[in-house]
């Protein structure tokens, strides 16, 4: 799959959409089976992919308009597969972040080894006016965090490995969700009292599932690895 190339017309943000709950409420579908996942937690086949990386999903988006609604401008750096990006996102630190780009299913995929782009809210909030956007990531010190953007503001975040920490402006509204997903630790006590079953918890599938069921844009291990991205540097603002 290949992606489009910027350029255009400036785009102006939709106006506000429904707030966080009345989008819970009225998802299509039901809850993806995270098994549908297993492929993340299998390093030998996706070759160590999910081991730093942010990936964020943003539906009702074109990549032109994503480069618009950006609150600093990007480098454009042109069309690259993944392993490629990957040497990108080793190379891109700090000050700016190696960033792949692709259109699917109506919306936008931003794909980011070793990157964090889209965990930065001074970035995705002016991305996300008007519309929401998903992102989840895992740095190569383990740290891990999931982003629920509604019109410009982080509905809900939380770490998929202890996401009982939820923060945000709607921090419970995606609970009953991520309960009939299942894989996460909810509750405290799970991992409070001395019971170390939730260690083995499938969180980052987990993750994955629900991201999807919140944008329902369909992320495969092929579509990661084997499509042609827009490669493009964003600097980072400070919060």
């Amino acid at each position: 799959m290949s992606s489009q190339h910027p350029p255009g017309s400036a785009h102006e943000p939709s106006a506000e959409i429904a707030g966080p709950q009345s989008i819970v409420d009225h998802l299509r579908g039901g809850a993806p089976d995270l098994h549908a996942f297993d492929w993340v937690d299998d390093s030998e086949a996706n070759g160590y992919m999910f081991s730093a990386y942010c990936l964020t999903l943003m539906p009702q988006l074109t990549i032109a308009e994503l480069v618009e609604l950006l609150p600093v401008s990007p480098t454009i750096v042109g069309e690259c597969d993944y392993p490629t990006l990957e040497d990108r996102g080793l190379d891109i630190f700090n000050a700016s972040g190696g960033v792949g780009l692709l259109e699917v299913e109506n919306g936008v995929v931003m794909f980011e080894p070793n990157g964090y782009v889209g965990v930065s809210p001074p970035v995705m909030g002016p991305v996300s006016a008007g519309r929401t956007a998903v992102s989840h990531y895992r740095g190569g010190h383990g740290v891990t965090n999931f982003h629920w953007y509604v019109n410009g503001e982080v509905a809900t975040d939380f770490e998929p490995f202890q996401p009982s920490g939820r923060g945000g402006t709607h921090p419970d509204v995606l609970v009953p969700l991520m309960q009939s997903i299942g894989g996460f630790a909810l509750d405290p006590d799970d991992w409070a009292n001395g019971d170390d079953s939730w260690l083995d918890l499938p969180h980052d599938r987990a993750a994955f599932a629900l991201a999807e069921a919140l944008t329902g844009i369909p992320i495969t291990l092929d579509l990661l690895r084997q499509s042609t991205y827009l490669s493009i540097h964003v600097p980072i603002p400070e919060a």
